[in-house]
């Protein structure tokens, strides 16, 4: 059970078909770069982390769990951005894009 405010990790609810490993991929933000860490186990995206981003504090964080989240759940990056935050939702859908075409 988690702890009070900690959130539950979004599990694939689709299985993948990537090469185990962690991989890296950059797209284009809002402020510049976004690098990810892209991890796949099992065939399957399990996590999505920025690494590096220049993205608008308050801004990009409502991007960087809906987006990850549903790219995990989904196991695609074609998923609905954040409105609001519309060029970090792509630059991280993009980032997760290359990424992912190193796993194939």
């Amino acid at each position: 059970m988690k702890a009070s405010g900690e959130e539950e990790a979004a599990q694939p609810e689709v299985k993948g078909n990537y090469k185990d490993g962690a991989y890296t991929g950059t797209g284009k933000g809002n402020n510049g770069d976004i690098t990810v860490e892209v991890v796949v186990k099992d065939g399957s995206v399990t996590s999505v982390e920025l690494t590096d981003h220049h993205e608008t504090p308050g801004i990009y964080e409502a991007a960087e769990k809906t987006v990850t989240a549903a790219i995990i759940r989904t196991q695609s990056t074609a998923v609905d951005g954040v409105s609001g935050a519309t060029n970090s939702s792509n630059g991280i859908k993009e980032a997760v894009a290359a990424a992912l075409e190193k796993a194939k």
